[in-house]
């Protein structure tokens, strides 16, 4: 027999599993429940947000065309700032070269300051030393004959000094004082006129080094000087030789930028435009013209047809001179306006035999005037090839229509 303990875990368990399953069948549930709601909120969002969806395909097609256009630029303008790279090179070169230049001269300049200065420096320092030597000496000599006249003293220091009254030795000692005298300037000028050769041959030298020096440093300036104006006439040869090709540079930048198409952000947002609208309204006015135009009014087709020719020869005239100019539209447009873009219907043109002539000249105008998804479709229905961009197309439609042409 089961205790009450163990019937009330055992009743317990049973609680705690109808509480899990209760759980995972919430929790499922909840899961369940939210993918629905992601799912349809998907199918509910396009429809939802078709206005939204409009603006950011127009946004999608101005921003490819703006970095389309950039691209361009940016490949056409690498040349041009390699030029302007490659001239503000030459130009830094040569103001480097300038400076350089006058830094040199200033230096050849000062270098011959510095020697005169030095040479008059030194001349001066030869006639000076050389008096102050002969000065010593003769103040020496008049210092020694003074001397003589007078009797020395033994002990130091030497008293000079003469007897009131003379006598056989100190008149001796007088007479060999003089003669000593006489002794010693005979030597001391021989020791001075050696000193002054010595110091004459010394100044003479470095006269000469500088005398040199400068006259090598003179030399310099003036070849610099008589080369300037060969730095000149170089100079302006070279700066003839670059403007002409910055003259042809420019030419060729002013033919690129009259060559360049003139598409803008606001025709890719007008196409596509006019392609959601097209896509959204169904039938086109086109049609609807045409379809009025092939009413009872039989007998006035030939005038209309004729009327619609000569505007449509105008249009084509002004359209041809707008497609001289090459036109380079990005894949993304293509392939945004392949994604986005519904195929109008081609525009039927009502041909008489009196104006079979205009009626060639109107359908080609028409194809000009075509987009993309015209032209695909048409070249479709013509079994041809419908890749490729639009000048692509248009040439391709307009031989087969070319050739139909020639085969009626």
């Amino acid at each position: 027999m089961e205790s009450a303990d163990e019937r009330a875990l055992r009743r317990e368990l049973q609680e705690l599993a109808k509480k899990r399953e209760v759980l995972e069948k919430s929790t499922t549930t909840s899961a369940d429940n939210e993918h629905a709601q992601q799912r349809k909120q998907r199918a509910v969002a396009p429809y939802a947000q078709k206005e939204g969806i409009a603006r950011s395909r127009r946004m999608f097609g101005a921003l490819m065309g703006h970095l389309g256009k950039a691209k361009e630029r940016i490949q056409k303008d690498t040349d041009l700032f390699k030029r302007q790279d490659s001239k503000q090179q030459e130009a830094e070169q040569r103001e480097k070269l300038q400076s350089q230049n006058l830094e040199t001269r200033a230096r050849r300049e000062a270098e011959v300051t510095r020697l005169e200065a030095l040479l008059e420096r030194t001349e001066l320092d030869r006639s000076e030393q050389i008096a102050r030597a002969k000065l010593d000496h003769l103040q020496m000599v008049r210092k020694s004959q003074h001397q003589a006249k007078f009797l020395v003293t033994v002990a130091s220091p030497p008293i000079y000094y003469l007897p009131v009254r003379h006598t056989k030795d100190t008149e001796d000692l007088l007479a060999a004082s003089m003669e000593a005298c006489e002794a010693k300037m005979k030597a001391s000028s021989r020791t001075h006129d050696e000193k002054l050769r010595k110091l004459e041959t010394e100044f003479a030298i470095k006269l000469e080094q500088l005398r040199e020096e400068l006259e090598v440093a003179r030399k310099d300036e003036e070849e610099k000087v008589e080369e300037k104006p060969n730095d000149k006439e170089d100079a302006m040869e070279v700066e003839e030789d670059a403007v002409s090709p910055r003259k042809e540079a420019a030419n060729e930048d002013m033919a690129a930028l009259s060559a360049l198409p003139a598409v803008s952000a606001m025709e890719v947002e007008e196409t596509v435009q006019e392609s959601v609208s097209g896509s959204d309204l169904g039938d086109s006015p086109v049609e609807k013209s045409h379809d009025k135009t092939d009413g009872p009014n039989d007998d006035d087709g030939e005038v209309r047809s004729d009327s619609r020719s000569g505007d449509e020869e105008s249009q084509s005239a002004t359209q041809a001179n707008k497609e001289q100019a090459p036109e380079r539209t990005n894949q993304e447009n293509v392939a945004a306006e392949e994604d986005y873009e519904k195929p109008e219907k081609a525009v039927v043109e009502v041909v008489t035999p009196a104006g079979a002539d205009k009626a060639k000249m109107a359908s080609t105008a028409n194809v000009d005037a075509m987009k993309v998804a015209e032209l695909r479709k048409e070249l479709k229905k013509r079994g041809l090839d419908t890749k490729g961009l639009k000048a692509v197309l248009v040439q391709r439609l307009k031989a087969a229509i070319h050739e139909e042409n020639e085969s009626q």
